[in-house]
């Protein structure tokens, strides 16, 4: 899982992502409003011609994206409620270039999910665990990875470049430049719990870290 705060470059890659979810939504002619009921979970209400769904929106910079699973990943939360997932990812974790907005069908993503869930209880021998999110992969080829692939069965119904890094910094100097004091344990620990709600969409308090040392 990408770290989402971890240089500024990652911050403006997290809101540029977001926006060209609205973005696509616009130029395909849909409204939307933050749909109530869901607390701070990011589903949205669209509407065109007629047509009205209810969306998940998620966005990742490591091609991978995830969901709470629930009894063991026989249904998964968010997504017993919504008709579609919309999910934006750069192209490349390493390099990205590209973004890519998908539009995925909310059941294929609980199929998915399922399948490779199911893979990892085998192989561990444990039950799922309730707050922790089970990711599965956009692009890498499902035959490969159980699960994987939907960014490919589902291909991006909008691309743009991503925004170029001003004065031809890398990003560990623009980092390096801007952290200032090393980040105290605690802050380092409330970081992480927001990046792993903001992939869940759900409240940073619903997020439980346990350290042992």
């Amino acid at each position: 899982m990408s770290n989402i705060f971890k240089s500024p470059e990652k911050v403006a890659n997290r809101k540029f992502l977001w926006d060209e979810i609205f973005s696509f939504l616009d130029t395909e002619g849909w409204s939307y409003e933050k749909a109530s009921g869901f607390g701070k979970k990011r589903i949205y209400r669209i509407s065109r011609s007629g047509e009205t769904y209810l969306v998940s929106a998620k966005t990742t910079q490591d091609t991978w994206f995830a969901y709470l699973p629930i009894d063991n990943g026989s249904s998964w939360q968010t997504l017993e409620d919504v008709d579609v997932v919309l999910v934006a990812s750069v192209d490349n974790k390493e390099n990205p270039r590209e973004a890519r907005v998908h539009w995925i069908p909310a059941d294929r993503v609980s199929a998915c999910l399922s399948a490779s869930l199911a893979e990892a209880l085998k192989r561990s021998n444990k039950a799922a665990h309730p707050t922790q999110g089970h990711w599965i992969s956009l692009y890498e080829q499902a035959d490969k990875v159980t699960g994987a692939g939907l960014g490919i069965e589902f291909p991006a119904k909008r691309t743009q470049p991503m925004p170029i890094m001003q004065n031809n910094e890398k990003p560990d100097e623009i980092s390096n430049a801007n952290d200032g004091a090393k980040k105290s344990p605690k802050q380092a620990i409330e970081d992480a719990k927001k990046m792993v709600a903001e992939a869940l969409g759900v409240d940073a308090s619903a997020i439980k870290i346990n350290i042992n040392a």
